[in-house]
Formats: C-alpha cells, sequence, structure tokens
C-alpha cells in the first residue's frame, strides 16, 4: 500500500537518475545499482476556475526548476489530470524545487518540450521538497 520512488540510479559510481542510460548490445550493466525508497515526495492540491469551478479537464504539470534536470519521461517531469472534485496527486518526485502549473489546451507529452516547460515558467508556482514530504499547493486557472 505504499509509494516508492527512485531514490538513485548510480551507473559506475555517478547518480544518472535524471539521464538516459544508453546500453550496448554486449555491454555489461553489473556496475549499475538502483535503489528505491518508501518515502517518496507528493504534491497534492486542488484546481479550480477563478469563479471556484472544478477544472478537471486540465494537466497539472510539475517539472524541475533546473532545466538540466527536465529530461524527458524519466520521471523528472510529471503530469496528472485533477479527479472529478479538481483534486489532484503528484508522487515520485525527486527532492528539489519544482514549478507546478496547470495547463489546459495540451497534447499529452507535449510537456517534455523545452520550450513549452520555459513559456510555463513565469505564471507557475516554486516548490521545493526533501525526501518524503508531502506538500499542498492549491491551483486556480485564470482567463
Amino acid at each position: 500500500g505504499r509509494d516508492w520512488s527512485v531514490k538513485s540510479a548510480l551507473v559506475r559510481g555517478v547518480d544518472r537518475i535524471d539521464e538516459p542510460i544508453e546500453l550496448r548490445s554486449g555491454e555489461n550493466v553489473s556496475d549499475m545499482h538502483v535503489t528505491v525508497t518508501p518515502e517518496p515526495t507528493a504534491l497534492v492540491g486542488t484546481v479550480r476556475t477563478a469563479d471556484g469551478q472544478v477544472a478537471a479537464q486540465h494537466y497539472v504539470i510539475a517539472f524541475p526548476v533546473d532545466p538540466g534536470r527536465r529530461i524527458g519521461p524519466l520521471g523528472s517531469i510529471k503530469a496528472v489530470r485533477p479527479d472529478t472534485d479538481g483534486r489532484y496527486r503528484i508522487s515520485g518526485l525527486r527532492p528539489g524545487a519544482y514549478y507546478v502549473t496547470v495547463v489546459g489546451d495540451v497534447e499529452p507529452g507535449e510537456w517534455f518540450a523545452p520550450m513549452f516547460l520555459d513559456a510555463l515558467v513565469p505564471s507557475a508556482q516554486r516548490v521545493e521538497f526533501s525526501r518524503g514530504e508531502t506538500k499542498t499547493r492549491d491551483l486556480t486557472i485564470s482567463k
């Protein structure tokens, strides 16, 4: 019943959790060590319109403040839809500083594009996590 998240992915002694690892045919990967933890971070809250209505058809996106950690679908960028009551939960973010924002008109996966994320920064909230911490950020959609 617990959420688990990856704490580190060491390859040859270097944490490569935020970057792709290229594996070649015949290459020995016995020096790879992945550590998981039962203490994931979580971001929770509600999404509403400026007049207080539930906004379940939008996406909540969390992405690292550090552009060097914004590496595709490896876990550093998360997007979820709120439930029918406007509540959302993003689990498994690594400790560190993130931006969180809500968007409506977006294609699934578009949030991995660097230019798209850069455009979201001015309207995003900043949140910082330590291991195992849960933070609450309620989001309002302005038109």
